[in-house]
């Protein structure tokens, strides 16, 4: 995902605004584009306004403006829906300060389908500010692996308390090592702070993060504790036996591709799998993911190229039904969505399904999604595979026939294997490696 930062003039010293544009995400063929003008609002009051375009496909339902404060999930509606063009809002700056996000938002197919995202953040004068002090407590608590976004306020010479937590709000975040009773400024080995106040705990031991704005400076100490004995980060893989192979034992997830390290290693970690043979263990390999499909089972999935991200399996049943011929065909093993990124524009990939077991009579390969971008989303039939016992190979081009996303160099997935008929099982024991019994987060 690539970001574009736009930093905006203030033309009074009350508030500074900065507005930052992220790539859209978004995977169906329905694509809007939300932007924004009058960035230089002088003071709190001034309007924002936010106008969103359909760039492909049609919209049936209204369009509205989503607010989140921070980096919250849950946000509210700005102003009422708008069920045709123009689509246009004004917001009125608040009267406070840290993050405002927005986005444009519809429904398409009982999915949601959101816009680029737009960042406001708001700054107060910081000439009046007297001190800084992170909340909730002076004390943090974390797992391997695990994350904590602080809060931050700073107090000013009105009385008035506000959330200064952001980089773009003029806060500079370091670290402090803690050695037993000692104390020295330094990048720690235990935790890994972003530029705007994310911290990582990387392994057990103590830390401490350090906020500094305009001369201000406020501490937190942070806690990194194991997960259980011998197995630092709870992925079912001991702490001697990540040693050996390499993997991360204060990471459940060494290679970051959304399925943990006791799945991909294996039944024996003494072997750790490696099932492209490229000599990197799955574990350590985010081309390769093993995950569990809606129907329980097992299933491997390697790509040749670029990077596999957050697999997962969903039930036929959260899609529109299928009609005609297609509804005839039997879906055992329901739908596989995962994404590729990390590609050259126009790029081909080979994407190898390994699955435990699969109808005798698969011979089919269904999608739900745009047969080429941009176009709206069906169910249609995938012809560009081929299957050879337990193993389905696809062949997608991004941007091309069975690419659901329209941004250039990732490619959407959503589709599953199915037959015409039940027909007993193909030979099992063809998935080239054995699963340990461990749930996946």
């Amino acid at each position: 995902m690539k970001f574009i930062y736009k930093l905006l003039k203030n033309i009074k010293i009350t508030i500074v605004i900065y507005f930052l544009g992220i790539t859209s995400t978004a995977v169906y063929a329905v694509n809007i584009s939300l932007t924004a003008d009058n960035f230089t609002p002088s003071s709190p009051g001034d309007v924002v306004h936010f106008s969103a375009s359909v760039g492909s496909g049609s919209v049936s339902k209204s369009i509205v403006l989503i607010q989140y404060i921070g980096y919250g999930k849950f946000g509210r509606i700005v102003q009422n829906p708008l069920y045709s063009s123009p689509y246009e809002w004004n917001f009125t700056i608040p009267k406070t300060s840290g993050l405002r996000r927005f986005e444009a938002v519809t429904i398409v197919d009982g999915k949601r389908i959101a816009s680029n995202a737009i960042k406001l953040f708001i700054k107060p004068n910081d000439v009046s500010l007297k001190s800084l002090l992170f909340s909730p407590g002076d004390h943090g608590l974390l797992r391997p692996g695990g994350e904590i976004e602080m809060n931050l306020f700073g107090l000013f010479s009105d009385g008035k308390k506000y959330n200064l937590i952001y980089n773009q709000l003029g806060t500079v975040y370091s670290e402090n090592i803690i050695n037993g009773i000692t104390t020295t400024p330094g990048d720690s080995p235990v935790i890994s702070v972003s530029a705007d106040g994310l911290v990582t705990a990387l392994q057990p031991g103590a830390a401490e993060v350090v906020a500094t704005n305009n001369g201000k400076t406020a501490v937190r100490r942070i806690t990194v504790r194991t997960v259980r004995e011998n197995d630092a980060d709870g992925d079912n893989l001991t702490d001697a036996q990540e040693n050996a192979i390499g993997t991360n034992k204060y990471h459940p997830d060494s290679d970051g591709d959304g399925s943990s390290d006791g799945t991909e290693v294996g039944s024996d970690a003494s072997k750790p799998l490696d099932a492209d043979n490229d000599g990197t263990i799955d574990a350590l390999d985010n081309r390769v993911v093993v995950i569990k499909d809606s129907s329980g089972n097992y299933v491997s999935i390697r790509t040749s190229a670029g990077k596999l991200f957050n697999p997962y399996g969903e039930k036929i049943s959260d899609y529109p039904v299928r009609s005609g011929e297609l509804a005839k065909i039997d879906m055992q093993r329901g739908l596989l969505r995962f994404y590729i990124e990390d590609l050259t524009p126009g790029q081909t990939v080979d994407v190898i399904l390994d699955f435990d077991s699969l109808s005798a009579n698969t011979n089919k390969y269904l999608k739900y999604g745009s047969k080429t971008s941009g176009q709206l989303h069906e169910w249609y039939e995938f012809d560009n595979f081929e299957i050879s016992g337990n193993r389905i190979t696809l062949h997608l081009t991004d941007q091309s026939a069975g690419d659901s996303n329209p941004v250039a160099g990732a490619i959407t997935e959503i589709g599953g294997p199915g037959s015409n008929g039940s027909g007993g099982v193909r030979n099992k024991g063809t998935l080239p490696f054995k699963i340990r019994e461990i749930d996946i987060e």
